[in-house]
């Protein structure tokens, strides 16, 4: 599928409970089930900056993550064990990204995967060779950087998946208020107005919406930010409205990723940081001891040190 253009929309057909002006469900094809599943395929990284982009005052359910990822963004290199990791955790890829890639309205707003090899042709040209999506790595046969960028397809680009993305394309689909989705069957609609409580179609109204491009931002709204608010203060509703190795077809060389951390660390062992009760990480200094105190107005000779042991049953 290219790139959310403005014709990447679809219509979805709505029952409206009259009184009450409330969504009971919509009627939707595959392409729109296919987007709503697709928020179970998001890295966190992804979803806290999706967040980022909406006013503050939404952003409040996700604040300990949002200080996370500030935190990281702002280390500098001295804290991390090579450039290319921290770049690797503000800029996730799952397997299903390419997948993704296919749906007709994608809310993952990342950039396409690029691929990088080492500088020395040589190199490229061995058996085995590395490759990295990241051009910070360096080659782990001639030490040299892997900013090379070479094209590189995937087996899941092509139009090569029958019957939509995530669900079948022969069906239709019913979606609740609350985004409980189900075939589209008489019996669904009818056991489902049973439960609701309405018992004539007097009650009920038909209305039809179409959603694409331009109400993308209000969609990611709608399905990223229940999960992250607390105690059902918000919910969302309608109403408101692959694998490791890859063929380089012009190198004909195969390319095997490559774990960039150092023994299996992400920052150096011997960075010391603090950690605030709203998961701000900041390198530890006197300075940095202070002014954390001075920003929670705790006096000196008001707090004591507590030595806390974290292992598996604490995680």
């Amino acid at each position: 599928m290219a790139p959310n253009t403005p014709q990447s929309k679809f219509s979805l057909k709505l029952m409206v409970h009259k009184e009450e002006m409330k969504v009971i469900f919509a009627e939707a094809d595959s392409n729109f089930v296919d987007t709503l599943f697709s928020i179970m395929t998001l890295p966190m990284t992804a979803i806290v900056r999706l967040f980022r982009t909406r006013p503050d005052e939404e952003v409040k359910p996700i604040r300990s993550l949002n200080n996370l990822y500030q935190s990281l963004h702002d280390l500098c290199s001295n804290c991390t064990s090579a450039e290319k990791n921290k770049w690797m955790l503000l800029n996730p890829r799952t397997s299903s990204y390419d997948v993704c890639r296919k749906l007709k309205l994608n809310i993952n707003d990342q950039e396409p995967t690029r691929h990088y090899i080492c500088q020395d042709i040589g190199c490229s040209r061995q058996s085995g060779a590395c490759f990295s999506i990241s051009s910070l790595a360096k080659c782990s046969n001639y030490g040299k950087m892997m900013d090379r960028e070479v094209k590189y397809e995937d087996s899941t680009s092509g139009d090569d998946c029958e019957g939509g993305v995530f669900v079948s394309d022969l069906a239709s689909y019913i979606v609740t208020d609350d985004l409980c989705v189900m075939p589209n069957s008489p019996i669904s609609i009818v056991q489902l107005l049973c439960e609701l409580g309405i018992t004539a179609v007097s009650f009920l109204d038909a209305m039809t919406i179409d959603i694409g491009v331009d109400q993308s931002d209000d969609l990611k709204k709608m399905l990223l930010q229940p999960a992250y608010c607390p105690d059902g203060a918000a919910y969302a509703n309608l109403s408101r409205f692959q694998n490791s190795q890859g063929y380089c077809g012009e190198m004909h060389c195969i390319y095997n990723f490559r774990d960039s951390r150092v023994d299996g660390r992400y920052l150096k062992t011997s960075a010391k940081f603090i950690l605030s009760d709203d998961l701000v990480i900041t390198p530890l200094s006197s300075f940095s001891s202070v002014t954390m105190l001075g920003k929670l107005n705790v006096p000196f000779n008001d707090f004591e040190v507590v030595k806390v042991s974290i292992g598996v049953d604490e995680v």
